[in-house]
């Protein structure tokens, strides 16, 4: 495997970010799999009516009917949608720090692109409306699920970010977050993952200038330039990750995983940081 050889080290400051990124990984990892070990396929029926409805059912489809109507499937759905959004969160993410950490800036953010420009957007909606995002997810109109922040209309509208905001109590963060991931110029996730994606490309905000090329293994100067630019923005997104998550894993679980830990590491990170 190719390994980069060239003269660039990174400071002090971008290996504190990278490793605080990597506590946050590891806490959403920790949802994961607390989520994985505890899954059930038990679905608890109280109500003796319906238990005799679905007694007297003479098919397999019409037990599945009779849930789909009474909304018992809907917790089951609930828990696998935010399993299978956390393992895809968490093994792109992964794999994108690992490659910042192996001087891979383009192909960090190609890989970051997809985890916070589009499988978060799903989690922030599964925080405001959990049945709404499953039915959205399996929605055979693609339309409803493109990324689109022309005139507030995509999976990724302000409206939805706003929300969230409030639920999670951090209002101070305003439009910080959402332009981090959308904005249509450098820097921002989906800038420059749309345009580490490209040889070449003309594209509004993200365009590649004469003579310069896009290509991996580049000069040491424009991977410390994008290295510091994940630095920067990474620790912010990932802190309001695992809030979206930990209040998500309370709202479909009915449990939270202790943060008393993590606070402290991001109250040391951010202070000493001066962000």
């Amino acid at each position: 495997m190719l390994r980069y050889s060239g003269s660039f080290v990174p400071t002090e400051e971008m290996i504190n970010a990278i490793e605080y990124c990597e506590t946050c990984l590891n806490i959403c990892e920790a949802f994961f799999l607390e989520l994985n070990n505890q899954e059930s396929c038990t679905i608890p029926i109280e109500d003796a009516q319906l238990k005799e409805q679905i007694k007297k059912a003479q098919s397999v489809c019409e037990i599945e009917e009779i849930a789909r109507t009474n909304s018992l499937l809907d917790n089951m759905y609930n828990k696998r949608l935010l399993k299978y959004l956390l393992m895809d969160f968490c093994i792109y993410v992964g794999q994108s720090i690992l490659n910042i950490k192996q001087f891979n800036p383009q192909i960090a953010f190609c890989l970051a692109r997809k985890p916070f420009c589009e499988t978060l957007c799903y989690l922030e909606k599964m925080l405001i409306n959990p049945e709404e995002t499953v039915k959205l997810v399996f929605s055979d109109n693609a339309q409803n699920k493109d990324i689109d922040n022309r005139n507030n209309k995509g999976i990724n509208s302000k409206e939805t970010y706003h929300a969230v905001l409030k639920i999670l109590g951090l209002d101070d963060l305003k439009e910080s977050i959402y332009d981090m991931r959308y904005a249509k110029d450098i820097p921002s996730i989906r800038a420059i993952g749309d345009r580490a994606s490209h040889i070449a490309t003309s594209g509004a905000g993200i365009k590649v200038e004469s003579g310069e090329l896009n290509f991996i293994f580049i000069e040491d100067g424009v991977i410390e330039d994008f290295t510091k630019i994940y630095c920067k923005l990474l620790p912010l997104l990932m802190y309001y990750v695992v809030y979206v998550i930990n209040h998500l894993f309370n709202k479909i679980f009915g449990k939270e995983i202790d943060l008393k830990e993590f606070n402290k590491a991001t109250d040391e990170f951010f202070w000493k940081e001066n962000y």
